[in-house]
């Protein structure tokens, strides 16, 4: 089976007309990590960033030749399918490439007759799919002072809504498509029509409805947004946005129902798994006394199915000796994920046909997690957040989000030179960092000092998974 990759289609921020931007400069780059981790879930490997560079010559183009039947294209920034001839003041210049060509004409002109900073009006079909979406197939939207509605309303009925005074409601989209165009790879997009809203509802799709992802081809929510403050130090501001979801097309594809590993189904057991651990006070990886690893898949494997722990051998079969259907299946991955607090990939899950390869495969991912934990607590590559705070204030202020490489690390030195004498720099990184990987990064930032930068660096537990991130309050 080849392997499934998902490559981030993105576009760079504005730069001097003169010049074009660099690689790390993409829009919704922060968005999109939200998504990752269901991503990754479901069997997909991040393969790159795509990036769309506006027109111009020596420009590189994707080889659309490249991508695979069992790739997946992902999405967070609204697509400019009419930026061009609109012509509005924050537009996105289009690349006009092959593989955005396949991506505009295909299922995105599907679900927007027009799409536009300014103006998204909705096709026919996407209208139909509820009244709540059929009353504002045509939404018009400000372009000052954040994205939010300016009128919406129905050609058919012409009735309209407009709003004199800003009110903090706009609307977010969500779209699945199992191909792009014929044999070509998947596509999930998740987008507002700006940066804040994007971000938003990417968490929000993350954290509250994740159910939605890949189990259906088109989804459309209204956000209303609460206050948000100058320098918000994580992401729960948008825990108090209020999210109305006005319309979920029909699933109709086979894959979106059954093959995806996060179905609702698949959810509603995780959930009920969650709930009787958290009753009982039991802790993943406590299973009875058992130490082992494989005495713990013993276990397990052994309560799912009902037999005697003895009875499992090595070449026994789930499927021809222990009756076991796809939910049965189902069933024990979920169980041993909650045990030893992995993500079996569905790639794996695929291959899994005896309780040897049950064993195989778990040992192989617990393995790799105490690695990436000892990575992690050693202070190497990790996502680290940066702020660099201007005397001028808010205005000045530089935010990133990144993976603690060499080429992020001197980026953000570089950003913290240009602002000049007198910054701040703030660094957080992920809670399970040790004592001494703190003071390494500490001292790599050191020398700012001596440059009139001042440095910070802190633990913060918004870092950790995004599930946790969801249930933990804010840091203090």
């Amino acid at each position: 089976m080849s392997e499934r990759r998902f490559f981030h289609f993105a576009y760079p921020t504005r730069s001097h007309k003169d010049r074009l931007p660099y690689p790390f400069q993409l829009r919704d780059g922060e968005a999109a990590l939200f998504l990752f981790e269901a991503l990754s879930e479901r069997g997909y490997r991040f393969a790159g960033p795509i990036v769309n560079y506006p027109p111009g010559p020596d420009v590189p183009q994707f080889d659309v030749g490249l991508l695979r039947e069992t790739d997946l294209i992902l999405l967070t920034t609204r697509p400019p399918l009419d930026d061009s001839d609109v012509g509005d003041k924050k537009s996105i210049p289009p690349s006009y490439t092959k593989l955005e060509e396949e991506l505009f004409k295909g299922p995105l002109r599907k679900r927007f007759k027009r799409c536009a900073r300014s103006e998204i009006v909705l096709t026919e079909e996407t209208a139909a799919i509820s009244g709540e979406i059929a009353k504002r197939q045509s939404m018009i939207f400000r372009q000052n002072r954040g994205s939010t509605y300016q009128a919406y309303g129905s050609p058919v009925t012409r009735e309209w809504r407009r709003f004199k005074r800003p009110d903090p409601l706009t609307a977010a989209f969500l779209l699945y498509d199992e191909h792009a165009w014929p044999q070509g790879p998947a596509l999930l997009a998740a987008f507002g029509t700006g940066g804040n809203e994007t971000l938003g509802w990417c968490y929000q799709l993350a954290t509250r409805f994740e159910h939605l992802l890949f189990t259906t081809p088109f989804a459309m929510a209204e956000l209303r947004l609460g206050p948000l403050a100058p320098r918000p130090t994580s992401m729960h501001f948008a825990d108090k946005w209020e999210v109305t979801l006005l319309g979920v097309a029909p699933q109709t594809c086979r894959a979106a129902r059954v093959d995806r590993v996060g179905t609702v189904q698949a959810l509603t057991r995780r959930q009920r798994r969650d709930n009787s651990r958290a009753a009982s006070g039991a802790q993943p990886g406590t299973v009875g006394t058992f130490d082992s690893v494989e005495s713990r898949v013993r276990w397990v494997v052994a309560e799912q199915f009902g037999v005697n722990p003895e009875e499992l051998k090595a070449e026994i079969s789930l499927t021809n000796e222990l009756a076991a259907d796809s939910l049965d299946l189902l069933d024990m991955v979920l169980a041993l994920e909650g045990e030893f607090d992995i993500a079996i990939p569905e790639t794996r899950i695929d291959q899994i046909r005896t309780y040897g390869d049950v064993l195989g495969t778990v040992q192989a991912l617990t393995r790799r997690r105490r690695q990436d934990d000892s990575r992690a607590a050693s202070g190497k590559p990790a996502v680290v957040w940066a702020r660099i705070v201007s005397p001028r204030g808010a205005k000045g202020d530089v935010q990133r989000v990144a993976l603690l490489t060499p080429n992020t690390a001197q980026t953000i030195a570089d950003d913290a030179l240009r602002a000049g004498r007198g910054v701040r720099l703030e660094l957080a990184v992920p809670p399970n960092w040790s004592d001494a990987a703190l003071a390494a990064l500490q001292d790599q930032f050191a020398w700012l000092g001596a440059r009139g930068v001042q440095v910070s660096v802190r633990r913060d537990q918004h870092l950790g998974s995004i599930r946790e991130r969801a249930r933990r309050p804010d840091a203090a």
